[in-house]
């Protein structure tokens, strides 16, 4: 496995693995449109883009393939774990 920092051209394959845990997670009953409509918004491939501007994303690979990435919030005195998704 491999780790690195995201680029703008990940940013699609970031929201998708975004999008695919956190249906998992949450929509354990099913999704209804209140939960698709949050799932979408939240993980578009446009919105992570925006958001590398102020934030940090590192990916995982294997074999070529994203299967995961970590949202980190850097300051002058800290990193900190915004979030984390794995594929299953």
């Amino acid at each position: 496995m491999n780790i690195r920092a995201a680029t703008r051209g990940d940013a699609e394959s970031i929201a998708a693995i975004g999008q695919c845990v956190w249906i998992d997670t949450y929509a354990t009953d099913g999704l209804r449109t209140s939960l698709s409509t949050y799932a979408d918004a939240k993980f578009s491939g446009e919105r992570i883009a925006n958001e590398m501007d102020y934030r940090k994303f590192e990916v995982f690979e294997l074999r070529d393939h994203l299967i995961g990435y970590a949202e980190v919030l850097e300051n002058e005195e800290r990193l900190e774990l915004k979030s984390l998704y794995i594929l299953p």
